[in-house]
């Protein structure tokens, strides 16, 4: 989990992290296939991992531009901006932390289903009602 969420928290720290995960997605799905890893276990840290990355700088994530915007439409002539890595040292602390967390737990928190386990294009039929 280490060596995958690292990689996409420095990715998500400079690209948006919805496109990070969505194109990481297929890469990690094959990857666990190839080391016969459950991809239940690395989904969820993979998002996180996006998430976390995000918060690390100004273009991170889209709610970090928004409130950089209000707070320079609100600030006024005082100056107070927000730079692109003036929130760098909080969040790679706490992307790190949580990262680290994340692989030492993960194994006992995670759920470990196979691949025909769940919901498959033949249940989303069960769940449409035709009255």
């Amino acid at each position: 989990i280490l060596r995958m969420c690292l990689p996409v928290a420095i990715i998500s720290a400079f690209i948006n992290d919805t496109p990070v995960v969505a194109v990481m997605m297929p890469i990690i799905e094959a990857w666990a296939l190839k080391t016969g890893t459950a991809v239940s276990k690395l989904m969820i840290p993979l998002s996180y991992a996006a998430l976390l990355g995000g918060m690390c700088t100004l273009t991170g994530t889209s709610t970090n531009l928004v409130l950089a915007g209000l707070l320079n439409s609100t600030s006024g002539s005082d100056g107070i901006t927000l730079t692109m890595f003036e929130m760098t040292p909080v969040g790679a602390c706490v992307a790190l932390s949580c990262i680290v967390y994340m692989s030492a737990c993960a194994k006992c928190l995670l759920p470990n289903r196979k691949a025909n386990d769940g919901a498959s294009d033949n249940d989303a039929k069960d769940l449409i009602d035709d009255d």
